[in-house]
């Protein structure tokens, strides 16, 4: 029989996800899906809305049982849970109780699938809401995903990260790729003409010291301020109607800025330079608890193993990221393309204003054409080639 005659299921352990409605996706190349409802987060709560709009099947937890009587799982099922895990990281304990749940259902159903022999292809992704603290946590989780087969890292320095801290990833099946993405038949052709002007979402690490730019000779420079600064073009819409009037509201708005500002990473006071020479040490569990300085808003290795969801918003809408540092593979390939551009110090804000306008067309048309590398397609298909 052939694959495309049997019934193929992803399971999903929460919505924690960005842009849900990518999973479209899996439905779409023949997969049915259920999702295991769980004590997610309240900014990510709507997205089982839009779950049950793409028609899965809403599972809600009580036990192992619970789940057990409503999916089958057998050889043409994956399961995916994550990404994040709090342990004792002062800035991600809002997510402790989901995250420590989540990780508990994927250690009882991994190992009840192992015992039966079902085949089922188990999937652990991590983003860059990561981090232990302690030896005690790591020791935990490494032994809570042992028969999980496959992992997902959104870039090859948040692999590195876990590896350091847990030895047994490199035994399992690695998978690269950005989850928290839009599909591709969202991104937009945006040929509008450079206005050099930037737009700021959401938060920055460290976002005070943006406050010491000198933006008053150059006010087309300024970020975006206004009281319409958070869209639902990601997530924390009612429904996948409201989701895409979101999206071409953002479009509307927004699609004359040429920049958007990414996460600094607190890259103003020295943490570029200090994550370079020590980054075996901000990996470490120590480590993994230190701020760069008073103002940060997050601990300082968050800010390089983290691939911003923002960024995908801005290329979606042919909006040019400018990002903090080099040190992922995402980031690397986005430099590399003409896609993105560099933010070391403060100077390099105001000179975007000298970028010549053929360049930043250039740069424009690299992120539609290249669109491949901020798009869900591209680890979705990964993931579905495990069955």
């Amino acid at each position: 029989m052939s694959l495309e005659n049997v019934e193929k299921k992803l399971v999903l352990i929460g919505v924690n996800y960005w842009f849900i409605d990518s999973f479209q996706h899996y439905i779409d190349n023949g997969f049915k899906l259920f999702v295991i409802k769980t004590k997610t987060p309240n900014h990510y709560l709507k997205n089982y809305n839009i779950c049950e709009e793409l028609g899965a099947k809403i599972v809600d937890y009580t036990d192992i049982e619970s789940i057990k009587s409503v999916i089958d799982f057998d050889k043409n099922t994956i399961v995916l849970s994550g990404g994040d895990y709090s342990g004792e990281i002062k800035t991600l304990q809002f997510i402790r109780e989901n995250s420590e749940l989540e990780l508990e259902i994927l250690h009882q159903l991994s190992k009840y699938c192992n015992q039966k022999r079902t085949k089922t292809q188990f999937v652990r992704y991590f983003n860059g809401d990561t981090g232990w603290g302690d030896e005690k946590n790591a020791i935990a989780f490494e032994k809570k995903i042992e028969y999980v087969q496959n992992l997902c890292f959104d870039n090859d320095l948040l692999l590195e990260f876990v590896e350091q801290n847990i030895p047994s990833v490199k035994t399992k099946n690695i998978l690269i790729g950005w989850m928290h993405t839009p599909l591709s038949k969202f991104v937009v052709k945006n040929d509008t003409l450079p206005s050099k002007k930037i737009i700021s979402l959401g938060r920055h690490i460290c976002s005070d010291e943006l406050c010491e730019v000198d933006f008053t000779s150059y006010p087309s420079l300024k970020p975006n301020t206004t009281s319409r600064n958070f869209y639902c073009m990601a997530g924390g819409a009612e429904s996948i109607r409201i989701l895409q009037q979101e999206r071409k509201q953002f479009y509307e708005d927004n699609g004359s800025y040429t920049f958007g500002l990414s996460y600094m990473s607190d890259i103003f006071s020295g943490s570029y330079e200090k994550f370079k020479i020590n980054k075996k040490y901000y990996f470490s569990n120590e480590g993994q608890l230190e701020f760069d300085n008073p103002k940060s808003t997050y601990e300082l290795y968050y800010g390089f193993i983290n691939t911003p969801s923002k960024d995908a918003n801005y290329m979606m809408n042919g909006i040019i990221p400018l990002i903090s540092h080099d040190f992922t593979s995402t980031y690397k390939e986005l430099l590399n393309n003409k896609m993105a551009i560099l933010i070391k110090t403060k100077k390099d804000l105001v000179d975007l204003r000298n970028i010549p306008d053929h360049t930043i067309l250039e740069y424009k048309n690299n992120i539609f054409k290249n669109k491949q590398i901020y798009t869900f397609e591209t680890i979705a298909n990964k993931i579905i080639k495990l069955i």
